[in-house]
């Protein structure tokens, strides 16, 4: 086997088993998709390397299949941002666009540099 392939399969392994230890012990969301995204880089990484390697097909389908999955969640992932900008934009159309229906409340007048909160009069 290559050296930088065992490097990349003791990488994927190390990110797989700190993403289960945060995960089952901490549950740190957050920290758990870096290491699970960290996780998933490494091991297409591998999976390109043995590819390239070893040109096997199976390994060229898992790599597609991977590749194809991947680019669903970003079209689903888009069209659902502009279904929700969309349906944002509709909404406030309603609401009140002008600062003169603002009052500003905690603070003085001349004075904004105190903690002021916006409140609708």
């Amino acid at each position: 086997m290559m050296p930088y392939i065992l490097i990349l399969v003791i990488l994927t392994l190390l990110w797989l088993g700190a993403f289960w230890r945060i995960k089952r012990k901490q549950n740190i969301n957050l920290l758990a998709g870096f290491l699970f995204f960290m996780f998933l880089s490494t091991f297409a990484s591998f999976l390109v390397m043995l590819g390239i390697n070893y040109s096997n097909r199976l390994v060229y389908l898992l790599v597609g299949v991977i590749f194809l999955f991947a680019l669903f969640v970003l079209l689903f992932g888009v069209y659902i941002l502009i279904a929700f900008l969309l349906i944002n934009s509709h909404s406030s159309k309603r609401e009140v666009q002008s600062f003169a229906y603002f009052d500003f409340v905690g603070s003085s007048r001349d004075n904004f540099t105190d903690y002021t909160i916006i409140i609708f009069r």
